[in-house]
């Protein structure tokens, strides 16, 4: 739910940011007493969470590598359409597609995403699937490496990695 401003209120976007949800996601493994484990729901949830993790710190990368922080109710307002900007599936594509041009750590990232991915669809659609509480911390840890090794990379690295996360595979 969004909250309304007032006309003329600037409200700068909010975007999840993805330590809360690397946080989150570690927070859904703690069993809730009188439990010894995690439920399944929460492992899932917890494998589910770290994906949407690498989704938002890209989403907003891509967001303020265009625009920045934005000053008025006009750039949030497209910083906000760049944010959106994108499918699941069209940047995991096009950034898997494209691996092979990429360096090393870009590379892996593509790949990371790619199957961070899919983990999530896994622990969201198929019900067949049961992960277990350290196949979540896994799936956690390799996100938040993800995160870091893509803050890490060189300007122009990370400039190619929004630029398919823009473009798609067009």
């Amino acid at each position: 739910m969004t909250t309304p401003t007032q006309p003329g209120q600037f409200q700068p976007p909010v975007p999840l940011h993805w330590q809360e949800l690397i946080a989150a996601a570690r927070h859904s493994l703690t069993p809730v007493p009188p439990a010894t484990t995690a439920t399944r729901a929460a492992v899932h949830r917890a494998i589910s969470t770290a994906y949407y993790a690498v989704f938002h710190a890209l989403k907003e990368s891509v967001a303020a590598a265009i625009l920045n922080r934005p000053a008025d109710q006009f750039t949030a307002d497209l910083w906000t359409r760049i944010y959106r900007a994108g499918t699941h599936r069209g940047i995991r594509d096009s950034l898997y597609h494209n691996r092979r041009q990429m360096s090393g750590n870009s590379a892996r990232f593509a790949a990371d995403y790619r199957n961070l991915y899919h983990a999530r669809i896994r622990a969201d659609y198929n019900p067949t699937v049961t992960y277990t509480a350290q196949h979540a911390t896994n799936w956690i840890t390799r996100a938040e490496t993800a995160i870091r090794m893509f803050l890490q990379l060189p300007q122009d690295e990370r400039n190619a990695i929004i630029a398919l996360t823009i473009l798609g595979n067009r």
